[in-house]
């Protein structure tokens, strides 16, 4: 049984606090069909992951993202699944190859950095949708996770066992830095965080078109930076 549990840390390691069903995402078509799901998570499997906190204190398990809740799940020592809590004291989250920082409410990916800018991203749901084009693919709770990776501009993943459906979503994309401070992907942030290059960076701006909410214009804009000599 999946369960919501509260993540507290103690001294000696980590504790649950008291169960709760697990939240469900809802959609409503005609005010009478609802859509009830565990979650897409963005890996297929659960793996070793690394939670750095704010106080110094490091802490490992067996992690996964889960995007349709915007929650991150571990595996307990009794084999529950259980949601990180506590979120605003965690520095950042190492898992996969990426690190994961929490920020308003929820979890940004990050992508790439230079010069201590951080390029990250945060995925949104727009839509769930059945094979057949219809707005809502009925589930009774149904846990399923994704065999599709994050890949670019406008995710579709395959939901359900039998592929009943697809989940769509954007991405929204964010700078900041190692402190968890993040903004809005925009020339005037990048500008700020490093007006040693505000020249450099603006001649490449207009020599490449540049969309803030496109992946590859972004990482063609980082790559730029880091060819750029660091301060001092």
């Amino acid at each position: 049984m999946f369960r919501h549990l509260f993540y507290t840390l103690l001294m000696a390691g980590i504790a649950s606090g008291s169960a709760a069903n697990a939240q469900t995402f809802q959609q409503h078509a005609n005010g009478d069909i609802s859509i009830h799901v565990v979650g897409v998570y963005r890996y297929p499997a659960f793996s070793e992951a690394t939670i750095i906190y704010r106080n110094g204190l490091v802490v490992g398990g067996q992690f996964n993202y889960n995007i349709t809740l915007d929650e991150m799940h571990f595996i307990s020592r009794e084999g529950d699944t259980m949601a990180l809590a506590a979120v605003d004291s965690v520095d950042f989250i190492q898992l996969n190859g990426s690190r994961y920082y929490y920020y308003k409410r929820g979890y940004l990916q990050s992508i790439d950095s230079t010069h201590g800018v951080i390029l990250a991203f945060h995925q949104v749901i727009t839509a769930i949708k059945g094979n057949d084009g219809g707005p809502v693919v009925s589930m009774e709770k149904e846990s399923f996770m994704t065999n599709d990776y994050f890949a670019g501009n406008g995710q579709v993943y395959n939901i359900g066992e039998k592929g009943k459906g697809h989940m769509y979503a954007k991405e929204l994309f964010y700078m900041g830095d190692s402190y968890g401070h993040f903004s809005r992907a925009g020339k005037e942030y990048l500008l700020q965080r490093l007006p040693q290059h505000a020249v450099a960076i603006r001649n490449y701006l207009k020599t490449h078109k540049t969309n803030f909410n496109d992946l590859e214009d972004l990482i063609m804009l980082f790559r730029f930076c880091r060819s750029l000599p660091s301060a001092g």
